[in-house]
């Protein structure tokens, strides 16, 4: 059903749908955007709560240069992070998101990290390596985040370091 919701669709009872019109859509797509916006921010203020400079990047996934949704640094450590809130359990990233992080992380001399905040949850950072490539993405799930990943304090102490 996510899909059909996905696409313009809403689910009244099983097999009855109607289209939503394009006020509804655009809702939607605002909640998200704005869902992603609030976590950003968030995570900057635990950052500048932790005693370390941080910004969010203006255009980040808006323009054609690859650029991260955060970057924060506190005296030797940069770091450009790619920020994700999902009530799922499970996180998606395209190709070229993580294509740009790399690239980006390694022209700035920062090390790349992928930021999920799950509903209910909290904060948990991995590195792109530690997410698992499908044919058309990259994948975070919680549990292979909770195995692999790092809470907020864990990365923004030297035994987070793992350029």
């Amino acid at each position: 059903m996510p899909y059909l919701v996905e696409r313009g669709f809403k689910i009244l009872s099983v097999g009855l749908r109607i289209r939503l019109n394009s006020s509804e859509i655009i809702a939607r797509q605002m909640n998200r955007k704005s869902k992603g916006t609030a976590a950003e921010r968030e995570l900057v203020n635990l950052f500048w709560a932790g005693s370390w400079a941080c910004i969010r990047v203006a255009g980040s996934g808006s323009v054609r240069h690859p650029s991260p949704d955060l970057l924060a640094g506190q005296g030797h450590r940069t770091l450009a992070i790619e920020v994700k809130a999902s009530r799922s359990r499970s996180v998606y990233l395209s190709k070229e998101e993580i294509r740009d992080l790399i690239s980006f992380s390694a022209m700035f001399g920062a090390e790349p990290w992928v930021g999920i905040r799950f509903d209910r949850v909290g904060w948990y950072f991995i590195t792109p390596e530690d997410m698992v490539e499908t044919p058309s993405h990259f994948v975070a799930s919680l549990e292979k985040v909770r195995m692999t990943g790092l809470l907020f304090e864990e990365l923004t102490t030297s035994k987070g370091t793992r350029a």
